[in-house]
Parts: structure tokens; sequence; C-alpha cells
């Protein structure tokens, strides 16, 4: 009886080391949001890694994800870092095959998916990418 304890309490300590040795992994995403802060409707069409078109209509004064980034891990605790800080990056935001931005019937200069175009906000475990279309982005891109 002594000895069947004796097991039962070395397989017990052994779990609870493994259990704290093994650490937790959490997963954390970076989001691809565009915002419409003009008059008119904008539209996205775009092709994600699922090779799938899609069309995001956004209504003047809304937000919407274009796409999801997933599956990296870190702590439970991490706050994802800006992957494309380099303004200067040649890097295509958002990281997917298509993407297209309308102004009404208006197609947007594909410079807008440079980083220096889009807005980057970070809280645990998940990493944000704004492209805020303004009247001074049109602008900016000589689209009046």
């Amino acid at each position: 009886m002594f000895k069947s304890r004796l097991n039962l309490r070395n397989v017990t300590v052994a779990c609870i080391a493994a259990i704290m040795f093994s650490g937790c992994d959490a997963h954390y995403d970076y989001i691809f949001k565009v915002a419409n802060q003009t008059g008119v409707s904008v539209r996205v069409e775009a092709v994600g890694y699922n090779n799938r078109d899609e069309v995001f209509s956004i209504p003047a004064g809304e937000i919407v994800t274009i796409f999801r980034e997933g599956g990296m891990t870190g702590s439970a605790k991490y706050v994802p870092e800006d992957r494309y800080q380099n303004a200067n990056s040649s890097s295509n935001l958002p990281p997917i095959k298509k993407f297209e931005v309308y102004v009404g019937n208006t197609l947007l200069s594909d410079s807008v998916r440079l980083r220096k175009y889009w807005d980057y906000s970070a809280q645990k475990l998940l990493g944000t990418y704004t492209l805020i279309v303004t009247e001074k982005l049109l602008e900016d891109l000589g689209m009046e």
C-alpha cells in the first residue's frame, strides 16, 4: 500500500511539473479594416488566401473588417508588433492577392496598399491595420 501511494504521488508530481514547464501559448491575429469617412459609398473587392472573391460595401461612416490573418503564437499577454512598421516598405497591405478600393465608381490607385496609408493599433493578442478613406486621402492619391 505504501508503495502504491508513492507511485501515485510520483505520477502526480510529474504531471504537475509537466504542466508547469510546458506553458500555454496563445494565438494572436492581425486584422485589416477599411473605414469610410467620405460622403459616398466605398466598395472593396478582395481575394484572400482562400482564393474566393469577396466584395464589401462600406457605407459612409462605417468600418468593415476585410481580412484576418491569424494563427501566430505568443504568450497570453502578447501585444503584436507592427510587422510593417517601415512606412516606406514595399509590402502591400493587406497581404492578400487582390485588394481594390472603389470610391463611388472610381478605382483608387494601387498605392493605397502602401503602409503609410494604414493606421496601426494593438491590444492583447490583436494587431489592427485600418485604411481610413477620407477626402484628404483621395487628394493625396490625386483622386479629387
